[in-house]
Protein backbone atom coordinates (compact mmCIF):
# COMPACT_ATOMS: atom_id res chain seq x y z
CA UNK A 1 0.00 0.00 0.00
CA UNK A 2 1.30 3.21 -1.15
CA UNK A 3 0.84 5.96 1.76
CA UNK A 4 0.64 10.03 0.42
CA UNK A 5 3.61 11.08 2.06
CA UNK A 6 5.86 8.10 1.73
CA UNK A 7 8.45 9.34 -1.70
CA UNK A 8 7.90 6.76 -4.11
CA UNK A 9 11.41 7.67 -6.13
CA UNK A 10 14.44 8.99 -4.70
CA UNK A 11 17.13 10.76 -6.43
CA UNK A 12 20.49 10.00 -5.91
CA UNK A 13 23.53 12.47 -6.30
CA UNK A 14 27.14 10.68 -7.01
CA UNK A 15 29.71 12.35 -4.72
CA UNK A 16 32.54 12.19 -7.64
CA UNK A 17 30.56 13.75 -10.30
CA UNK A 18 27.54 15.05 -9.44
CA UNK A 19 25.95 13.21 -11.48
CA UNK A 20 21.88 11.85 -10.43
CA UNK A 21 19.79 9.28 -11.53
CA UNK A 22 16.17 8.54 -9.83
CA UNK A 23 15.88 5.21 -7.73
CA UNK A 24 12.24 3.87 -7.38
CA UNK A 25 11.09 3.12 -3.52
CA UNK A 26 12.02 -0.40 -3.30
CA UNK A 27 15.41 -0.12 -4.14
CA UNK A 28 16.04 3.14 -1.73
CA UNK A 29 16.53 1.18 1.41
CA UNK A 30 19.66 -1.01 1.89
CA UNK A 31 18.36 -4.28 3.13
CA UNK A 32 19.36 -7.86 3.31
CA UNK A 33 17.66 -10.19 0.73
CA UNK A 34 16.50 -13.42 2.59
CA UNK A 35 13.98 -16.15 1.97
CA UNK A 36 13.19 -17.81 5.47
CA UNK A 37 13.01 -21.78 5.08
CA UNK A 38 14.76 -22.12 1.72
CA UNK A 39 16.95 -24.64 2.47
CA UNK A 40 14.66 -26.96 3.85
CA UNK A 41 11.00 -28.30 4.23
CA UNK A 42 9.00 -29.40 1.00
CA UNK A 43 9.37 -26.44 -1.59
CA UNK A 44 12.86 -26.81 -2.32
CA UNK A 45 14.51 -28.53 -5.36
CA UNK A 46 14.83 -32.03 -4.55
CA UNK A 47 16.48 -34.46 -6.78
CA UNK A 48 15.00 -38.01 -5.52
CA UNK A 49 14.79 -41.58 -7.03
CA UNK A 50 12.02 -40.37 -9.71
CA UNK A 51 13.71 -37.42 -10.90
CA UNK A 52 13.73 -33.58 -9.24
CA UNK A 53 11.02 -31.68 -8.28
CA UNK A 54 10.58 -27.53 -7.98
CA UNK A 55 7.93 -25.96 -5.36
CA UNK A 56 7.79 -22.13 -5.05
CA UNK A 57 10.64 -21.61 -2.85
CA UNK A 58 12.57 -21.78 -6.22
CA UNK A 59 10.39 -19.14 -7.73
CA UNK A 60 10.96 -17.19 -4.89
CA UNK A 61 14.81 -17.51 -5.29
CA UNK A 62 15.15 -16.80 -8.50
CA UNK A 63 13.03 -13.55 -8.54
CA UNK A 64 14.82 -12.53 -4.82
CA UNK A 65 18.27 -12.85 -6.95
CA UNK A 66 16.70 -10.52 -10.04
CA UNK A 67 15.90 -8.16 -7.40
CA UNK A 68 19.22 -8.01 -5.61
CA UNK A 69 21.11 -7.82 -9.42
CA UNK A 70 18.47 -4.89 -10.02
CA UNK A 71 19.36 -2.96 -6.91
CA UNK A 72 23.40 -3.69 -7.28
CA UNK A 73 23.28 -1.99 -10.89
CA UNK A 74 21.11 0.94 -8.98
CA UNK A 75 23.99 1.54 -6.73
CA UNK A 76 26.31 2.26 -8.68
CA UNK A 77 26.60 6.11 -10.49
CA UNK A 78 25.78 5.24 -14.30
CA UNK A 79 28.00 8.26 -15.39
CA UNK A 80 31.33 7.39 -13.40
CA UNK A 81 30.59 3.72 -11.50
CA UNK A 82 31.53 5.47 -7.63
CA UNK A 83 29.26 3.89 -4.93
CA UNK A 84 29.21 7.15 -3.07
CA UNK A 85 26.57 9.25 -3.25
CA UNK A 86 23.72 10.95 -1.33
CA UNK A 87 19.83 10.38 -1.29
CA UNK A 88 16.59 12.37 -0.89
CA UNK A 89 12.82 11.80 -1.77
CA UNK A 90 11.68 12.68 -4.71
CA UNK A 91 7.53 13.68 -4.15
CA UNK A 92 4.99 14.46 -6.46
CA UNK A 93 3.47 18.07 -6.23
CA UNK A 94 -0.16 17.76 -7.22
CA UNK A 95 -2.30 21.27 -7.53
Amino acid sequence: MQFPWQARQYERICADCGSSWLVPREFARKRVLSIAGATSGPHVRYRGRYGSTTGPATADIQAAGAMAGQAATLRVCPKCGSEHFSQHPVRSRTA
